[in-house]
This record gives structure tokens, C-alpha cells and sequence, in this order.
């Protein structure tokens, strides 16, 4: 089975924040292979490989994938020359409507998006609305695939499946890649959102701009 994670944004924060979707797939489908597609780099094999999170980059060698009308007629051309892959499952993390399209040229069984209220999911299923807790993705998956995925991260903070976070670290890791710059007001939020003790509902907009 191969599984396809398309966050368009892709940047630290960005990635930061479906660490538990990553994770609860991870465990749910253990023989299966996880791939992500970004407009950017893959942060999980780079500024997030010490965490070990299993999810290989699917590159189409396409730059900023998704934000150019051009890709629609390009993203055939790759998968016919480079990558001829049917994914069993697309998961679309974002809503713009062009975005969408262009995903959705590539070959899948099963393919889910919150663009224009879910109408462009293979299936339409009474799905929740995941803009102010990405964690709610997972409640979806499991109504399109109809079966049950166990968090990694439970919402009450246990059945933490990865290393645990304190703020030293996170101030570490984040001076580390951008010395001088002011984080105190996100780190407490960020310890928690990465500790399953606070649900991601804020958008993290000054870290895709940082790094």
C-alpha cells in the first residue's frame, strides 16, 4: 500500500504540526510505505531527521509543486517517465481549489481533500472540519477508509509514541537554525502541540517564513 501526504505549505512549523498524523499512520499501516510531497524540502530528512519520523519524499523534480497552472500537464509526464506510481491513498492537507486539481492528476485509489467542503474525496462521507485541529484529519481518514486509526498522540497527552519534547529542546533546536530571533511566545504552545497536551489550534504562520 502506498500513502501520499501532500502539505503544500511545507515548512517547519508546518511539518511540526502533523507529527501525529505521520506517526498514527505509521502505526496503523506498518507494512506500508508513507511518501510526501511538498512545494518545498522534506524537513522530516533534514531539520526533523533526528526524530525518525518513516516518510520518504515522492519528487516529481517539480518546484513549488501545486502553485503553477504548467504542472497539470507536467504531472503526467513525470509519472510516465519517472515515477509510475498508483497510490492507494492521497491525503490532501490543504483547500486551494488549483492545488487540488493538480494533485489529483495523480494516479490514486483513494483520494481525500478538504477543497471545496470535501465535494473532490473519492467518497463523501459526513467528514469534520480539520482547519483548527489538524488532528481531526485522522477522524476523516477513518470515515474514507472505513476503519479505525489509533492516535499516537492520544488527546490526553498519553500513548506518546515518539520522543517527548521539554523547552530547552525546542528553544534549542529552533536557535540552532536561526540565532537572535524571538520564540518565546510560541514555544510554550509548540512543547504542548508536540506532547499531545494542547490541540494544534493555532496557525504557526512565522515559521514557514523563518526557515
Amino acid at each position: 500500500m502506498n500513502i501520499l501526504i501532500y502539505n503544500s505549505g511545507g515548512g517547519l512549523g508546518d511539518s511540526i504540526q502533523i507529527f501525529n498524523l505521520i506517526n498514527s499512520l505509521n502505526m496503523k499501516f506498518q507494512n506500508d510505505k508513507l511518501w510526501y510531497l511538498s512545494a518545498h524540502k522534506n524537513h522530516f530528512q533534514h531539520s526533523l531527521s533526528e526524530y525518525n519520523l518513516n516518510i520518504e519524499t515522492f519528487n516529481l523534480g517539480l518546484e513549488y509543486f501545486g502553485f503553477r497552472w504548467k504542472h497539470w500537464f507536467q504531472v503526467k509526464n513525470k509519472q510516465k517517465n519517472d515515477l509510475n506510481i498508483k497510490f492507494d491513498l492521497i491525503i490532501d492537507l490543504q483547500s486551494k481549489l488549483g492545488n487540488t486539481l493538480i494533485l489529483k492528476r495523480l494516479k490514486s485509489k483513494i483520494f481525500y481533500s478538504p477543497t471545496l467542503n470535501f465535494l473532490l474525496s473519492t467518497k463523501q462521507k459526513n467528514y469534520v472540519n480539520t482547519k483548527n485541529n489538524i488532528d481531526d484529519i485522522l477522524l476523516n481518514l477513518e470515515k474514507i477508509l472505513d476503519t479505525k486509526i489509533k492516535p499516537a498522540v492520544a488527546k490526553d497527552g498519553g500513548d506518546i509514541k515518539f520522543k517527548e519534547f521539554n523547552k530547552k529542546e525546542v528553544v534549542d533546536f529552533l536557535n540552532k537554525r536561526k540565532k537572535g530571533s524571538d520564540f518565546t511566545q510560541s514555544v510554550d504552545i509548540l512543547v504542548d502541540v508536540l506532547n499531545g497536551k494542547k490541540e494544534p489550534v493555532i496557525d504557526m504562520p512565522n515559521y514557514n517564513q523563518r526557515f
